[in-house]
């Protein structure tokens, strides 16, 4: 059965880094939900994702990715071992992941940092000011909290793993997390 990995966090924690470096260090397949919602929007006619989700919005956004979510990691499971998801952001989807692969097969992950680690972040990839950054991240967490990143950040709770910023030292955490969950 394919074992999957689902990471969560707010915006800037490093998720998509530690997401890809884990599926490469794994050899598993690599998933991002925001990357399928951008592919939608863009079929859909949409500019952008924000452009999309403001038409139909947010939580309809969302909730239509569940079934094209779970028909993908079927798709890419039945190539691979494993995958790691990147942006699972509900509890529903969350548990349609688990009803599909089995809980025994589905691990959480929850990725926090502090704030200054994110507003770096943001400043360094957007080439922005921190006036920007900030109003950035303030919106995308607003999105993700809406769809249920709390309610996931609650569930992932004994799998949260601190990025401090060094790449090896979370991956380090999260190599030790998943030992003690019998991952790896």
């Amino acid at each position: 059965m394919t074992e999957i990995i689902c990471i969560v966090g707010p915006s800037g924690a490093g998720k998509t880094t530690l997401a890809k470096t884990l599926s490469k260090e794994r050899e598993f397949s690599f998933f991002s939900v925001g990357n399928l919602e951008r592919e939608i929007a863009k079929q859909k006619g949409y500019g952008d994702v924000v452009e999309y989700e403001k038409a139909v919005g947010l939580q309809k956004a969302y909730v239509d990715l569940f079934p094209q979510v779970v028909e993908e990691l079927r798709r890419i499971g039945s190539k691979t071992g494993g995958i790691v998801v990147e942006g699972v952001y509900s509890p529903q989807l969350y548990k349609m992941i688990q009803g599909t692969f089995g809980n025994q097969n589905v691990t959480l992950l929850n990725i926090t940092t502090g704030r200054k680690t994110r507003l770096r972040r943001f400043v360094g990839r957007e080439k922005r000011g921190i006036r920007a950054a900030k109003n950035n991240i303030r919106g995308l967490d607003r999105g993700k909290f809406e769809v249920g990143l709390n309610e996931m950040m609650k569930l992932g709770r004994q799998n949260t793993i601190k990025n401090t910023g060094s790449l090896e030292e979370a991956m380090q955490k999260i190599r030790e997390t998943l030992r003690k969950t019998r991952r790896l």
